[in-house]
């Protein structure tokens, strides 16, 4: 088909001849502004805009906003079917030839340049219906700096007034602060990816139209009507929506994990962590880690209750003195006494529960079922409200003598100093303790056989002797209202612990009588 030809099945369409200049110039230049228009067409500049307004509004032309200006360029010559349905076969001969001649395929898409792109892409959406869904997946914490927030806000008020839902996910950057506050709006829902991968660029898709930004100092959005692409997109944002385990494994996983937890814990709130070992802090980058995290936590005044298994609890109270709760109000721990340590430990809070297993590399699961944390919930309350425990070894007699020194005051029936003769190693971590605790005070009524033994000679001892306990086989110990009683059997003590109150008052009473007899 000559030129010639061409421009009269255009004019047959119903386009004019200024309509078919100013098109096939915008064939020949592909995308341009309105001055390289004016310049090669001869046209005049009012002539040029008004026509091209023309085929905008016949949808042969679009406009884009790039760097603040007006670029043109052809949408898909087949658009010049619908122009005409008494004209279609005119209409399909030139945008047959108009496709050959064009070097890039048919096509409907708009790009938006810049920041001011962005929000001009996304307004397209208000033009849905009542209760339809704009979903955005891969908000990044760039996108949520004071100057964004300033753009979005006065959009999702409109979004908002149209009766227009969204559902948002954003990356794990986004502070849980702002997810929380996203989801106090109207119409709004908003939560993290299922999993810990930057996002190089954010999707949005909404009614039959599919969005593509890609983030940077000139941000540029992509944006094509596509049904296919936009289901797709919905259906995949579903999916990952309605994820409720998520998996990620490192220790950046984990500094997120906890300390995103911490952010939307509110003061004086608590939370629960079940199994805590000291194994879990040995490493030097794991300690500056935790101890970092609970530095803040105590400065925010969130609140722990933890079960932490019996050897590693006076290690995690100093843990919590030295990041700043000195006197522990704001961090409650209680000893679990399994044989054996789980290397899992499981925090719990605001109906969630995250559990966390230490290898090499931390993994940290996430579950976003509730039914996962009562459960979980209902576990821990049964151990933290248990009030007798039975331990078993050396280290646990050292671990309770510890947490004894921390009470002050320790009554002892019947101390022998079997302890201090068969493990000296491990009371010197006792009495090192005791010496840099100020109060400290030992009172122990035993047999006379005790007399000058070692335990009777420490400056914040003081012994009474009665012959009553000659013959007892245990050794009781009442301290900050609670009891133990040890049994040695060979070089194995067995310990019964118990925070009974009447227990401890009956105990407390017989020690009172056997101090006020002895001598």
């Amino acid at each position: 088909m000559t030129n010639a030809e061409l421009i009269q099945k255009l004019k047959e369409v119903g386009l004019t001849v200024n309509q078919i200049t100013i098109y096939l110039e915008l064939l020949n230049l592909k995308k341009c502004r309105a001055g390289a228009l004016i310049k090669n067409t001869k046209l005049h500049r009012s002539i040029v805009y008004t026509n091209l307004d023309d085929l905008m509004a016949k949808g042969l032309v679009s406009k884009l906003i790039q760097g603040g200006v007006s670029v043109f360029e052809l949408t898909s010559p087949t658009n010049l079917i619908t122009m005409m349905d008494a004209k279609r076969q005119a209409a399909e001969a030139a945008a047959r030839e108009l496709t050959k001649l064009s070097q890039d395929q048919p096509r409907d898409i708009r790009v938006f340049d810049g920041p001011d792109g962005i929000l001009q892409a996304r307004e397209r959406c208000l033009a849905l219906k009542p209760g339809d869904t704009l979903y955005v997946m891969g908000g990044s914490k760039w996108s949520t700096t004071p100057a964004y927030e300033a753009v979005w806000v006065p959009f999702h008020k409109n979004r908002i007034e149209n009766g227009i839902n969204q559902k948002i996910m954003f990356d794990r950057a986004v502070s849980s602060e702002y997810i929380a506050d996203r989801n106090s709006w109207p119409l709004t829902k908003a939560k993290y990816l299922p999993f810990n991968q930057y996002m190089p660029a954010w999707f949005e898709a909404y009614g039959d139209t599919f969005t593509v930004g890609v983030p940077s100092k000139d941000p540029v959005t992509f944006s094509l009507r596509n049904p296919e692409a936009a289901t797709a997109l919905k259906n995949f944002f579903e999916y990952l929506w309605n994820q409720q385990i998520t998996i990620e494994s490192g220790q950046e996983a984990l500094k997120q994990a906890i300390f995103g937890m911490l952010d939307e814990l509110q003061p004086n709130e608590e939370y629960h962590v079940l199994g805590a070992s000291f194994g879990h802090f040995k490493r030097q980058d794991m300690m500056s880690l935790y101890t970092e995290y609970h530095e803040r936590r105590i400065a925010k005044k969130v609140i722990i209750n933890m079960l932490a298994y019996s050897e590693s609890a006076n290690q995690i109270s100093e843990l919590f003195r030295r990041a700043g709760d000195s006197e522990l109000k704001l961090s409650h721990l209680k000893t679990m006494d399994q044989a054996i340590q789980n290397p899992m430990q499981v925090y719990l809070f605001h109906g969630k529960a995250m559990a966390v297993i230490m290898g090499e590399e931390p993994t940290v699961m996430r579950f976003e079922q509730k039914e996962v944390h009562d459960n979980f919930r209902a576990y821990f309350d049964s151990l933290w409200q248990q009030e007798s425990h039975v331990r078993q070894g050396p280290e646990a007699l050292r671990d309770l003598w510890l947490e004894a020194v921390e009470a002050k005051e320790l009554k002892f029936i019947g101390a022998r100093g079997y302890f201090i003769d068969r493990y000296p190693e491990l009371f010197t971590a006792i009495k090192q303790k005791a010496e840099k605790t100020p109060g400290v005070i030992w009172k122990n009524v035993v047999g006379p056989q005790v007399r000058g033994h070692a335990i009777t000679k420490l400056r914040w001892s003081q012994t009474r002797y009665t012959s009553k306990l000659s013959k007892n086989p245990n050794v009781i110990w009442i301290y900050g209202g609670k009891i133990a009683i040890a049994n040695w059997s060979g070089d194995i003590p067995i310990i019964f612990t118990s925070k009974n109150k009447h227990l401890y008052q009956s105990y407390d009473d017989y020690f009172n009588e056997l101090w006020g007899e002895g001598k």
